[in-house]
């Protein structure tokens, strides 16, 4: 039987131009057949995005990792603030003050009046 839309060239013809083997993938015929051939833009398309998709995911998880590495240089500056603090107030105290400028043969002497309020 004669198909007009093959051409004139016969049905048996066109189903073996059509019928991809296992072996046709494996020794690369499959890119000679029409139906591949009619592909290579969705394919190219596919296979970009595919990289896309790839190269997201390497993006992603070096982002992961660089907030992973904040969080760690975050805590660590929360304790050292909280040790400069205490240090900090430990120095600010009247009895340390005191106590430092004795030591250091200063002058100064503490108030044995106590502060008087301004009108």
């Amino acid at each position: 039987m004669i198909d007009e839309k093959t051409n004139g060239k016969p049905d048996a013809d066109n189903k073996k131009n059509k019928k991809i083997d296992i072996r046709d993938f494996f020794n690369g015929n499959i890119f000679t057949k029409e139906f591949v051939q009619k592909q290579y833009g969705l394919i190219l398309l596919i296979s970009f995005l595919f990289l896309l998709y790839i190269n997201n995911g390497y993006q992603s998880e070096k982002q992961h990792a660089h907030i992973v590495q904040l969080k760690t240089q975050l805590q660590d500056l929360r304790y050292e603030y909280l040790t400069l603090e205490a240090e900090l107030v430990n120095l600010s105290k009247q009895s340390t003050i005191s106590e430092q400028l004795r030591q250091s043969g200063s002058k100064v002497k503490e108030s044995t009046q106590p502060p008087v309020e301004i009108k």
